[in-house]
């Protein structure tokens, strides 16, 4: 139904748990989970709820979800320790301060390098975990049929927006984002490929 304009911007995720809780590794929290099953409480939105099921699964760790409406909800309660984890977008207002500050411990990234915004924290690979690199997107559509040319001439016109350096460096990468700007044909395959690792997540998460 729709046409591929450009993808904007990927957004990076950190694994997070309380400042008050006593693990400093990714490692460690897996060992407490292991040992005491159940008493672990977690949260996550949307696909982010299929990536602690795949963590879960993977390590055999044993942990409660527990559903909250959204991150302003979840984020207090992750602060007082009444849930012991969270998988954020790095994007989500104020949590890369957080880390950096030590109001939250990030405890891991997906992929197998660590995010430039977040240098001290350890990427899933340094943690000893398959580096599986996740990412959200924000992207433009147009209708399916839209002429070429407009396609083409506005995925040119925002993908020069995203990336101009006053722009990215002020409105893109303090927020956590990534700029991209792909042309059409680019962000074709990238949603091709995507698709398909949302279909080993989703196999992997069970």
């Amino acid at each position: 139904d729709f046409e591929p304009i450009t993808n904007m911007t990927v957004n990076p995720n950190v694994v997070a748990v309380s400042a008050k809780s006593p693990w400093k590794t990714l490692k460690e929290l897996i060992e407490y989970a292991k040992a005491n099953p159940d008493k672990l409480n977690y949260t996550a939105f949307g696909a982010s709820v299929a990536i602690l099921a795949w963590l879960t699964r993977e390590t055999g760790a044993r942990m409660t979800y527990v559903p909250y409406k959204g991150s302003p909800d979840a984020l207090p309660a992750l602060m007082n320790n009444t849930i012991q984890l969270m998988y954020l977008a790095i994007g989500n207002p104020t949590i890369v301060n957080d880390v950096n500050t030590g109001r939250l411990k990030g405890i891991a990234v997906p992929g197998d390098t660590r995010n430039p915004l977040m240098p001290g924290v350890p990427s899933f690979a340094e943690a000893g975990l398959p580096p599986f690199a996740t990412k959200s997107w924000l992207g433009i559509m147009m209708p399916a049929g839209a002429p070429r040319d407009a396609i083409n001439r506005l995925s040119a016109e925002l993908a020069a927006i995203v990336n101009q350096p006053d722009f990215r460096d002020r409105n893109v990468t303090p927020f956590g984002f990534d700029a991209v700007g792909s042309t059409p044909e680019q962000f074709a395959r990238f949603i091709v490929e995507d698709r398909k690792s949302g279909e080993i997540l989703a196999r992997l998460a069970g």
